[in-house]
């Protein structure tokens, strides 16, 4: 007997709830985001801005533009996460069998429970029920009920907001053939990219691609790919969370900036703040990468981590340094504007006092490490207006425990400007 799994999306999560929380907001078109400046990403758009133009993740000054009567709120993190609680609560009333894949997604397996697709329908417009019921109206989510995991995530997404999509078993191909290659969890648009190149540019075309061609273009990944495309996937409901696979941060900077000192040094900050969470958590990291986003709207991905080298396991910690040495009296404004402050600190100097991720992470000579001005550190030909910092969890050595007890946590970075009062 196939499983019954339902995938549940919260719609427009963070914008609903601020809608509930306020009914002066309710029916406008608003914007959750973290500052109220123009410097800033719209974190969820409600529906109605949605239906102006606005996407998640857009630039604020670029959403105001495209809508300059959306509404800015700031982000309430707290009342988002007792809204969670809410919600999974209602969840574990109906099955032990609860996966929270994302803050508002989560994957239920309800194959005792529902016993067929039928039960499972009646158990899927409960849930929306109850969620009315205890978190408000506005409220809603669109389910996807299928028989693994990829198909039912596929279905939940056809039909938002507040849809209910079934795909029975032996019909998975129909939902595919009339969906795009992206829009299935597991061919993001680089992966996309590769198959457009193999002339494969929907799902009936990856279905009859000979398999041992897409593993010798995919290795591994192509049996993964294979499946995808007759429907097939996991089914397996993990209980808990999904383990991440990385740790990130990035910041908007106040103001445009082209000076590689002051880049640095907000660099250096983003890594404090990353490091200090590997160190906390007890993980270790092979690779460490910083994306950065250009004035004109490109981007650049810059692996500032060898990956070429001997010593694979960077550690986020290690035994006798002080963690906190120089977290607590770094400011990217203050560094960004104290003359006192030299422009030739290095990144290495903090990391070894600090967090021991080892000098080659940012000053390799090795060529697989070198960037654009012929050294291992990246160089910016433009102005720089994001920054993000990420590394990829490797569990640490069994010698290296987790540093829960630290009460110093790593740099804020400040909202305003030096300049702002």
């Amino acid at each position: 007997m196939s499983r019954i799994i339902l995938h549940i999306d919260m719609n427009s999560y963070f914008a609903s709830v601020e809608q509930q929380a306020n009914p002066f907001l309710r029916g406008k078109a608003i914007g959750v985001t973290g500052k109220r400046t123009e410097r800033s990403v719209v974190a969820a758009a409600s529906r109605e801005a949605k239906k102006l133009g606005v996407r998640t993740a857009m630039s604020t000054w670029e959403a105001k533009r495209v809508l300059p009567s959306m509404i800015l709120v700031m982000g309430d993190p707290e009342k988002y996460s007792d809204i969670t609680r809410r919600f999974n609560a209602i969840f574990f009333e109906f099955t032990h069998l609860v996966e929270r894949f994302s803050v508002d997604e989560s994957f239920l397996d309800i194959t005792d429970s529902a016993r067929d697709f039928l039960g499972a329908t009646i158990i899927a417009q409960t849930i929306k029920t109850r969620l009315r019921e205890e978190c408000g109206g506005y409220v809603t989510c669109s389910v996807g009920i299928a028989s693994n995991k990829p198909m039912a995530k596929l279905a939940s997404d056809r039909m938002k907001p507040d849809g209910l999509v079934v795909v029975l078993p032996g019909r998975e191909t129909e939902l595919l053939d009339a969906s795009r290659l992206e829009d299935v969890c597991g061919i993001g648009p680089r992966m996309a990219v590769r198959l457009n190149a193999l002339g494969i540019f929907s799902f009936p075309q990856l279905r009859a691609y000979p398999l041992d061609r897409l593993v010798g273009e995919f290795k591994s990944y192509a049996l993964r790919l294979h499946d995808i495309a007759h429907g097939r996937g996991d089914a397996t409901v993990s209980p808990g969370e999904v383990d991440p696979k990385s740790v990130g941060h990035s910041y908007t900077l106040p103001t445009n900036v082209k000076d590689p000192p002051v880049i640095r040094r907000y660099l250096l900050t983003l890594c404090d703040k990353v490091a200090w969470r590997l160190r906390r958590d007890g993980f270790a990291t092979r690779c460490v990468t910083a994306y950065v986003r250009y004035g004109d709207f490109s981007g650049e991905c810059l692996p500032f981590f060898p990956r070429s080298t001997p010593c694979k396991r960077v550690m986020a910690t290690a035994p006798g340094l002080a963690p906190h040495s120089f977290a607590q009296t770094f400011s990217p404004a203050r560094a960004a504007s104290d003359t006192t402050m030299s422009s030739e600190i290095k990144m290495t100097e903090f990391l070894h006092s600090s967090f021991c991720i080892p000098h080659f992470a940012l000053h390799s000579n090795s060529p697989s490490s070198t960037c654009r001005d012929g050294s291992g550190f990246p160089s910016f030909d433009s102005t720089v207006t994001t920054i993000c910092v990420y590394a990829s969890y490797f569990p640490a050595p069994e010698s290296v425990e987790a540093d829960h007890s630290s009460t110093h946590s790593p740099t804020s970075f400040v909202t305003k400007s030096p300049t702002e009062k």
